[in-house]
């Protein structure tokens, strides 16, 4: 709702205005919360229930060392 009220407070201005949002990746759920490194952002298909990939996909240093 914050978010909301912010966005109909911007579109009052007759000039160009900037809303800065800081989110956070993974919030609520699990898998990505427990994901230090990126969140499971970005990632290829996966088990919802566990997060898992649900195949093992070859990645660039595989191919090229």
């Amino acid at each position: 709702a914050l978010l909301e009220d912010t966005f109909e407070r911007a579109k009052e201005y007759d000039e160009p205005i900037v809303v800065h949002v800081v989110t956070e990746k993974g919030k609520g759920y699990r898998p990505a919360i427990d994901d230090e490194v990126d969140k499971l952002h970005g990632v290829g298909q996966f088990d919802v229930a566990t997060g898992q990939p649900l195949r093992s996909e070859l990645k660039l240093t595989d191919v090229v060392g």
